[in-house]
């Protein structure tokens, strides 16, 4: 059986790691497969804390509505949501998208390890891209080397503190313009108030918010007072069977 060094803060991503290397033979080349043991081990510990199926469905909803042909991913984690992504993107290739990518960016260095073995177990590195640091530090980059005008759609699932820095961030690059979707996790357990208070004000608030409120993630990139978000909240159970939320909003038009 393959074995991963240990670090005790990531005992539980560790074990399902090996548990699922220790079926490479069944799952390689298989993300449906993948994604069921993941569910089916945590469904014996509650430990891990990826979106899960109660969650993951309204993800596969916007994916298959919005039929996006870039996707990024801030908090690659074990790599759960990135496979669970690409599945719905295949569905739909050459029938009714031509050209998709998935760009996540982790900077948990065990879990970037974890999740670049789990991406390539499912046999999906052409279509996952993933980025190791902080969003903050390398976006630009990965932007620019992939020639990115605009994000499709943006599933926000890092740490909840850099939430509303990060997307101000990701404005201020004019990375978000109408059409956009960001899919946010986790809005109610552990919660993420700034974030939900900023999509949901207007743009005089938000002017006035961008100047007097540093970003802390980022001095120069304020983010970007006209953009109109319109935001529906989706409730399901997570993982440990309470009830959670997703964000989910649209750009719906952009005054700058």
């Amino acid at each position: 059986m393959p074995v991963v060094e240990r670090e005790k803060t990531h005992d539980d991503e560790l074990d399902v790691l090996n548990h699922l290397l220790s079926k490479r033979e069944k799952l390689q080349n298989n993300p449906e497969l993948i994604l069921k043991e993941i569910d089916d081990y945590n469904s014996k510990t509650g430990k891990l804390i990826t979106i899960g199926p109660g969650k993951g469905k309204f993800l596969k909803r916007e994916i298959k509505s919005l039929k996006p042909t870039n996707v990024f991913e801030f908090g690659t984690y074990i790599g759960y949501s990135s496979i669970l992504i690409a599945i719905e993107l295949v569905k739909l290739d050459n029938s009714q998208i031509e050209d998709f990518k998935i760009y996540t960016f982790e900077f948990d260095p065990i879990f970037y390890n974890i999740s670049s073995k789990i991406v390539k177990l499912a046999g999906l590195e052409h279509i996952i891209e993933l980025n190791y640091g902080k969003v903050s530090n390398i976006i630009e980059g990965v932007v620019d080397n992939n020639k990115i005008s605009q994000i499709d759609f943006l599933f926000v699932d890092h740490w909840k503190y850099h939430y509303l820095p990060d997307l101000r961030i990701v404005e201020s690059l004019g990375l978000i313009s109408q059409n956009s979707v960001i899919f946010a996790d986790n809005i109610l357990r552990p919660g993420v108030p700034d974030y939900l208070e900023y999509i949901r004000q207007s743009p005089e608030w938000k002017q006035k918010h961008n100047l007097s409120v540093p970003n802390e993630n980022s001095e120069r990139l304020i983010g970007r007072y006209g953009l109109i978000y319109e935001t529906t909240i989706e409730k399901a159970a997570n993982n440990k069977g309470d009830i959670d939320g997703v964000a989910i909003t649209k750009c719906i038009d952009n005054l700058n």
